[in-house]
């Protein structure tokens, strides 16, 4: 939130002097006084506008087309966990999703991604670690809107006891699925998302499999699944930004001429 108010005041100062910015070779005067925001060695308010703008384009891009997608997509309210809208930064259930992501045994998920992730999201091997990472946060956060509306006091009969949690994991069995859950996670909603990173990258990175696979654990990655879910997914990770290989290139270009201006 500091950032944000930082860009509003940068804002403010721009817009009130912006005709001595054109007249004064970039020297801010205004009702404020001359205080420039993040100015470093020397430099105009405008040029650290600029590189202010640029730097908060990389941090948040990716999180906020999370937002976007949700809305898009009619989300339920409470996966507003995964991601806020107010300032466009991930929440408590975000963070547990790029806190696990980060792990030795993620480690190939941020490096090429899934076998199968070129064909949803073309320009990974080519995302920098934040984008992957809030993708990542994107995916999990459809798959539990679709496993649970993001209630992570949700629960159901399952072919092997009670489904409980956000990602509806069997109660009682968790620890039995992956090295990385405990027993009972599913009764706590940021262990739940813990042990889905857990599964999701031994399912990917460890066996091999693709993200979308027959024999995941979740109905809702498997392509030829009867709710036919995971093709919402698909559609959803197409919808983010980075993935698409113009926009990355638009971004970039537009952050090359910000840092030569």
């Amino acid at each position: 939130m500091k950032k944000w108010s930082a860009f509003v005041i940068s804002l403010i100062l721009v817009s009130q002097s912006w005709a001595e910015l054109q007249g004064n070779g970039y020297r801010v005067e205004s009702n404020l006084g001359s205080e420039c925001i993040d100015c470093q060695n020397g430099d105009s308010p405008m040029d650290a506008l600029m590189r202010f703008t640029q730097n908060m384009s990389v941090i948040t891009d990716g999180v906020l087309d999370i937002e976007i997608i949700s809305d898009k997509f009619n989300y339920a309210e409470k996966c507003d966990n995964f991601a806020a809208k107010e300032n466009g930064e991930l929440n408590k259930w975000g963070t547990v999703i790029t806190r696990e992501i980060e792990k030795e045994r993620c480690a190939p998920l941020l490096n090429q991604g899934p076998r199968d992730i070129k064909n949803y999201c073309p320009n990974f091997k080519n995302m920098d670690p934040l984008d992957k990472k809030a993708l990542y946060v994107l995916i999990m956060a459809a798959m539990t809107h679709y496993e649970s509306s993001c209630n992570f006091r949700e629960k159901a009969p399952g072919p092997n006891g009670t489904a409980a949690g956000l990602l509806q994991l069997h109660k009682g069995k968790e620890q039995k699925y992956s090295s990385g859950c405990r027993q009972n996670d599913s009764l706590n909603a940021e262990r739940s998302l813990a042990c889905g990173v857990a599964m999701v990258c031994d399912q990917t990175a460890g066996r091999g499999e693709n993200l979308f696979s027959s024999a995941s654990y979740w109905e809702v990655l498997r392509p030829r699944g009867r709710s036919q879910k995971a093709k919402k997914i698909m559609a959803a990770i197409r919808k983010f930004g980075p993935c698409d290989p113009a926009s990355a290139n638009a971004k970039r270009n537009n952050n090359t001429r910000v840092a030569q201006k």
